[in-house]
């Protein structure tokens, strides 16, 4: 080899080095791309909120979809992004909100915490949108600021009416398949209720159900099972439980395969009667293509809690649940498969029956059971 020629070895090895050394530093330029539409998306995700909150300051309510902004004097580039498909809102309360999309890249990895596939949401605080996401379907949650929100008037109120005080601990398990689950809970306090939602895709074995489930060795009582189709909900309960933190215990008759919990510590219950009142049904329907309002009748008394589980099919985040009238989300724990979603919901009860309304984007299969808590009658005056 001339020494021409192994100059130029030398130094197409040398380019390659330098090639591979900034591919490692920089990304290649397919990782770039696929980081500049996510970083597009974060952006139009900031200015969708800074457009619900002028229509939030003008109407002082937000809107049900994103179709009533494009009346708005929005920019033609934040027209066109609302007129695609990739983005998804979700009124979660009257002040709070999701937008969701699909993401190419993972920001979150480098993060301490890990992801989990589903979320607790308080929705009594104040939120502040994250600003990292994980690849694939992801929703950050965004509030109307408390400076946009007229303040409420004093009220006379049970000490038990729902609030960011009534609701102690909320703790979520998910798994793909298994007979037994098991996670850990705290309760710290007496005249509690701990409740437990179950949903589960009982496919391939659609008489399983949940046989047993324990609290630190304490049994539960179940509420009510319903099943729809392949989609179960199960709602079980412990009054006064064991003042610790402890495992929940869940076991099966059979496994069910997909599967999501919720556990839920409640105060200020009246455990000489807590739950008085059941009610479930569901639908067998097999319509994506159309969305599907269900409501549930209930039994009640002023200031009591109305707390329900919806199992359904969550299409890869695409089919989400809003409620409507006074009800509340309060969470939504997806299978790590995407093939059940457990949508917990709360409302107030104003008067002695209760009917609490919500509606599905997409119109699948699903179940649905409901229970209401008495609370404590005493009174107080509160903001």
């Amino acid at each position: 080899m001339s020494k021409h020629d192994l100059g130029l070895a030398v130094l197409s090895t040398i380019v390659i080095v330098v090639l591979i050394s900034g591919f490692n530093l920089t990304g290649s330029p397919l990782e770039k791309q696929k980081q500049a539409r996510d970083q597009k998306k974060m952006t139009t995700f900031t200015s969708i909120k800074y457009s619900l909150e002028d229509y939030y300051r003008q109407n002082k309510a937000l809107p049900t979809s994103l179709d009533q902004l494009k009346q708005s004097s929005l920019s033609k580039d934040l027209k066109e992004s609302l007129n695609s498909s990739q983005y998804v809102y979700q009124v979660l309360s009257a002040t709070m909100y999701n937008l969701c999309a699909t993401f190419e890249t993972d920001t979150k990895k480098d993060q301490k915490n890990s992801i989990n596939y589903g979320t607790s949401i308080n929705l009594y605080d104040d939120v502040y949108p994250e600003t990292t996401h994980p690849e694939g379907y992801y929703c950050i949650k965004y509030s109307i600021p408390s400076y946009l929100s007229p303040s409420p008037s004093p009220t006379i109120k049970p000490i038990g009416y729902p609030s960011s005080s009534n609701i102690i601990k909320t703790t979520n398990k998910a798994q793909i398949s298994g007979t037994t689950a098991n996670w850990l809970h705290e309760t710290a306090e007496s005249n509690t209720l701990l409740v437990v939602t179950a949903a589960y895709r009982a496919h391939n074995s659609p008489d399983a159900s949940i046989e047993s489930l324990s609290y630190n060795g304490a049994k539960l009582t179940k509420a009510r099972r319903d099943h729809y189709t392949d989609r179960t909900s199960e709602i079980w309960y412990l009054v006064n439980p064991p003042i610790i933190n402890s495992q929940i215990t869940v076991q099966f008759t059979k496994d069910p395969e997909s599967q999501a919990f919720s556990a839920v510590s409640i105060r200020n219950v009246n455990t000489l009667s807590p739950v008085y009142t059941t009610y479930g049904s569901g639908s067998n329907a097999q319509n994506s293509t159309k969305s599907a309002t269900d409501s549930a009748l209930l039994i009640t008394a002023p200031g009591d809690l109305v707390l329900g589980v919806v199992a359904d099919y969550p299409d890869g985040g695409t089919n989400y649940l809003t409620t409507k009238g006074r009800a509340l989300s309060q969470w939504s724990v997806y299978s790590p498969d995407q093939n059940i979603k457990n949508n917990g919901i709360t409302q107030v009860a104003s008067s002695s029956s209760e009917t609490i309304s919500w509606t599905s984007r997409k119109d699948y299969s699903r179940a649905y059971s409901f229970i209401v808590v008495k609370l404590l009658p005493k009174t107080s005056t509160s903001y």
